[in-house]
C-alpha cells in the first residue's frame, strides 16, 4: 500500500505451492499507518487464490502493531519464539580441532540423511527428500558428516545468497544416537572455514528461544543474537 509514492504497508511472502504454506514477513508500516490499512492489504492477499494454505507469520518481538494485528485482529495461534543469530565473517575463527575419524563430505543423495532429517524435523517446511531436490537450486548446499565407525551421522543444510552476501543455515541435524558429542560444531566450523569471505559477509540462522543447547552451541562459535521473532500460524 502506497501513498504519494511512499510505502505505507508492506508484506513479504515466501509461497510454497507444493506444501501449500506461506511464510509471511511483516507487516511493515510507517508511523501513520492504521490497523485498518494493514487489514486492507491482507485482504488483498487473501483474494490471491491462497485457499487452504497454512500461513506462518514471523514478527519481530518489538513490532507491537504487527503483533496486535496477528494476535487480536486475525486471532492467529502463537506457536513460539525464535532467536535470529548472526556470525560476521570478518571475525577471526578460533582454532578448532576436528574430532578423530570424522569428515565432512558432499553427496547427491543419502537415504540415511533423509531418515535422520525426517525423524528430527517431522512436519517441517522441508522433508528429507526436499533437501536433496533443493540441491538443484543455485546456492543450496548440503554437508554430510560421516564417521569411520558409525557411517553418516548428521548433516548441515544451508542456502547461499550472493545478492544479500549471506549464508543461511536452515538445518543442522545429528542422529539422536550421537547427539551431545560436539558433532554439530564440527559441521559449523567446516562451514565457517569453507565459505568464501570475499563473497559473503554473514552467516545467519534461527533457533527456538527455548532450545538452550543450540543457543549455547552457536554462542560458543561466536554467533550473536540479532533479534527475536514471534511465530504465529493461521489456516486460510
Amino acid at each position: 500500500l502506497t501513498e504519494k509514492e511512499e510505502i505505507k504497508v508492506l508484506f513479504a511472502l515466501d509461497v510454497d505451492k507444493e506444501n501449500r504454506s506461506i511464510e509471511v514477513w511483516g507487516p511493515y508500516y510507517n508511523d501513520e499507518t492504521s490497523l485498518e490499512e494493514i487489514d486492507n492489504v491482507w485482504r488483498y492477499i487473501l483474494d490471491s487464490n491462497f485457499n487452504r494454505y497454512k500461513v506462518l507469520f514471523f514478527i519481530n518481538k518489538e513490532n507491537k502493531i504487527a503483533i496486535d494485528f496477528v494476535d487480536h485482529y486475525l486471532k492467529c495461534n502463537k506457536q513460539g519464539e525464535h532467536v535470529d543469530l548472526v556470525y560476521k565473517l570478518k571475525e577471526k575463527i578460533e582454532k578448532h580441532e576436528s574430532i578423530k575419524n570424522v569428515k565432512v563430505m558432499e553427496k547427491e543423495y543419502s537415504e540415511n540423511i533423509v531418515t535422520i532429517h525426517n525423524n528430527l524435523f517431522n512436519g517441517s517446511y522441508y522433508n528429507g527428500e526436499n533437501l536433496f531436490l533443493n540441491l538443484k537450486k543455485e546456492g543450496a548446499k548440503l554437508y554430510i558428516l560421516e564417521h569411520d565407525c558409525f557411517g553418516e551421522i548428521g548433516y548441515l543444510y544451508c542456502e547461499k545468497s550472493d545478492e544479500d552476501q549471506e549464508v543461511y543455515i536452515d538445518y543442522i541435524g545429528i542422529d539422536l544416537k550421537y547427539q551431545g558429542r560436539y558433532y554439530s560444531e564440527v559441521l559449523i566450523y567446516h562451514l565457517l572455514k569453507s565459505v568464501d569471505r570475499n563473497k559473503y559477509k554473514y552467516i545467519r540462522t534461527c533457533v527456538n528461544s527455548s532450545n538452550n543447547r543450540a543457543l549455547n552451541m552457536f554462542g560458543k562459535v561466536n554467533f550473536d543474537i540479532e533479534y527475536t521473532n514471534l511465530l504465529y500460524t493461521l489456516k486460510i
